[in-house]
């Protein structure tokens, strides 16, 4: 991926003659979105045993780092987050980008109010029709190939 997005600086120098609108490659360039998504660990909400709701301490921490540069984060990762948004909307426009989401599990009640109980992560894709599995296969060796990475076994 980093060389993707080098050979991609590459061609928009050559093009225009060593000068770039950081916007424009931030369009680009996927390196940056993948350390971001990293930076915000996102394997603990795909834990079984755990639960979430707008209640939860890590999605109002979450919350939180994203609201304090919600316009770099939005330029970044293209998610749509309002200011607005609740916990849980926040983490369901972040897991979006990787293709997960937090599945529904129930209703609690919090005094006179509704608390909705999520689960842990899932795929948004359950199970791939074998068509579609073949063709994501051809792309990942096309991307490997590319790329010289190595093959998985």
């Amino acid at each position: 991926m980093e060389k993707s997005d080098r050979a991609k600086v590459e061609k928009m120098k050559e093009r225009n003659d060593g000068s770039f609108f950081i916007p424009d490659l931030n369009k680009v360039l996927q390196t940056p979105k993948v350390r971001l998504l990293e930076m915000l660990n996102l394997d603990k909400f795909k834990e079984e045993e755990r639960e979430w709701s707008n209640k939860s301490p890590e999605l109002i921490e979450l919350s939180k780092f994203v609201f304090g540069d919600l316009i770099r984060f939005n330029q970044l990762l293209k998610c749509g987050i309002a200011i607005t948004d609740s916990p849980i909307t926040v983490i369901e426009k972040i897991l979006k980008q990787i293709n997960q989401r937090l599945p529904y599990l129930r209703n609690e009640r919090d005094g006179d109010k509704r608390l909705r109980i999520y689960g842990a992560a899932k795929s948004r894709f359950e199970k791939l029709e074998p068509q579609e599995e073949q063709m994501f296969g051809k792309w990942l060796a096309q991307c490997q190939e590319k790329f010289d990475v190595p093959q998985a076994a």
